[in-house]
């Protein structure tokens, strides 16, 4: 009797000490809230520039063993101007905070460590009542955060799939998880999802197998980053018909959050196009194969000045059974101002001169090579721009151009074979016989593109083909056009 008493008082006293440990740790919980959410806020709005993100806390309910409160996070684009952006509402629900030390929602999920604070989430109904239908009438998303005494946070949300189909939307199961200090120091995180589709428009975009995983670095601001998509399906259905099919995407490389500077290295295994039309039904699909893509960027935020180079390898093109050869690509862009691009394409116009009035941009085309059994094809760019401002960059900015030097080495040869192949794309090789046609089809249209542009040469005094080799500078008004001298304004006058 009297150690069954013992017993029942030892359980009553670690229950008191329990429950008051946990009224405790509400306490603290409730002093420190604020700051942490903001520190958290604060540190995910330094690791970027795109957005500003605001998280608010309301109907704040606490009681022994756990605290109920209501949280809205938006997020706000940053413009270049003046101009405000709209806050977008990302997350606006109730979440359940569970007090330390050893919450039992996070002892049902396999955490044996102290924990301070367990926040649970279930997205209600209300939150999304269409991605609540498409689940089967259950929460789209669940997920739990865990706090610890030394502030190490370990999260982890559950994204359920779509159980009914919907022609604009459709997901399958995920898994989001993150760990950090709150100071944002230690974050790894990973993303997994079975696959995602949607609509919109006349466009349909899908991924599967997609996998991401990101760790900081503890030395530096640089974050690496491992990504992988299985297969990524995309169509447009207008008037000009496309289809995309890309299997088997990797990359991996490192960027700074703070400089947005990086670099990568990447893969494909595989790339179709396809160009479906009553008219072209003869077209066959045009596949890549054994893509190899090496980038790297150094971004500068206080002059908006981007530098960028890039390599790129086609271990073959394919159409139909013909092998039509291999490319391989080298380029470096400097000093373009990031806000061009999206100038050229109406996306959040920016008046250039407003974000920095002197643009002098460089493009080197250092290498294109397109590699066949009959030789090859070679191309090479450098070309030095001031204050470019529009896309028309011969026709309205040719008295901008700084220097220019273009070389082209086209033979018949190569030309006809490729012709040849893609005339007789069922084959799986084609004959002297048919490569002979092709070159004599390729020579007397050549004929007809040195009437319209004279400076085209048609042999290198050894081998057949279209030549070009330009040489010129802002300071001269003669132009090198294959070791030939001409005015400048004829050479702009014939393009």
């Amino acid at each position: 009797m009297k150690k069954t008493t013992l017993a029942i008082g030892i359980v009553a006293v670690l229950g008191i000490a329990y429950v008051g440990t946990a009224w405790y740790t509400g306490n603290i919980i409730e002093r420190d809230i604020d700051n942490q959410l903001s520190q958290i806020t604060n540190n995910i709005n330094h690791i970027q520039n795109n957005f500003t993100f605001t998280v608010e806390k309301s109907n704040y309910d606490k009681g022994i063993l756990s605290t109920k409160l209501h949280l809205k996070v938006t997020a706000s684009q940053n413009q270049s101007s003046d101009e405000a952006s709209t806050p977008q509402t990302l997350f606006d629900d109730d979440v359940t905070i569970h007090h330390g030390p050893f919450p039992i929602a996070a002892l049902t999920k396999g955490t044996f460590t102290p924990q301070m604070a367990w926040l649970e989430y279930e997205m209600t109904e209300q939150t999304n009542p269409k991605l609540w239908k498409l689940v089967g009438n259950r929460p789209f998303i669940t997920g739990h955060m865990g706090i610890s005494y030394g502030e190490y946070i370990i999260a982890k949300l559950t994204s359920e799939a779509t159980k009914t189909m919907s022609k604009d939307f459709d997901i399958g199961k995920g898994y989001f998880t993150f760990s950090s200090y709150i100071d944002g120091s230690d974050m790894m995180a990973k993303l997994q999802l079975d696959k995602i589709s949607f609509s919109e428009n006349s466009a349909n975009i899908s991924f599967s197998d997609l996998n991401l995983s990101l760790k900081s670095l503890s030395t530096s601001d640089y974050i690496d980053y491992k990504s992988n998509i299985g297969n990524m399906k995309y169509s447009i259905i207008s008037y000009s018909p496309t289809k995309v099919n890309i299997d088997n995407i990797k990359s991996t490389g490192n960027f700074n959050y703070k400089t947005q500077n990086g670099d990568s290295q990447g893969s494909i295994d595989k790339m179709t196009l396809e160009f479906p039309s009553p008219y072209t039904a003869n077209m066959k699909p045009l596949v890549f194969n054994n893509i190899i893509m090496n980038q790297k960027n150094v971004f500068n935020n206080v002059t908006n000045i981007i530098d960028s180079s890039c390599f790129t390898n086609f271990d073959s093109v394919i159409y139909g059974k013909q092998n039509l050869g291999n490319i391989a690509i080298d380029f470096d862009l400097q000093r373009l101002n990031k806000y061009w691009l999206g100038s050229q394409l109406d996306m959040n116009y920016t008046d250039l001169s407003s974000v920095n009035p002197e643009q002098h941009t460089k493009l080197s085309i250092k290498k294109f090579n397109w590699h066949t059994p009959s030789g090859d094809i070679n191309i090479s760019l450098m070309l030095d721009l001031f204050d470019i401002d529009n896309m028309s960059l011969v026709q309205k900015n040719s008295e901008k151009i700084n220097s220019l030097k273009f070389k082209l080495e086209a033979p018949f040869d190569v030309l006809a074979r490729i012709s040849a192949q893609i005339e007789n794309s069922n084959d799986d090789n084609v004959t002297q016989q048919q490569i002979t046609k092709s070159n004599q089809l390729i020579q007397s249209v050549a004929a007809s593109l040195t009437y319209n542009f004279p400076f085209l040469a048609l042999t290198n005094g050894k081998t057949d083909g279209f030549y070009l080799d330009i040489s010129l500078t802002k300071d001269s008004d003669e132009v090198s056009v294959n070791g030939k001298k001409v005015l400048k304004n004829q050479l702009f006058n014939n393009l």
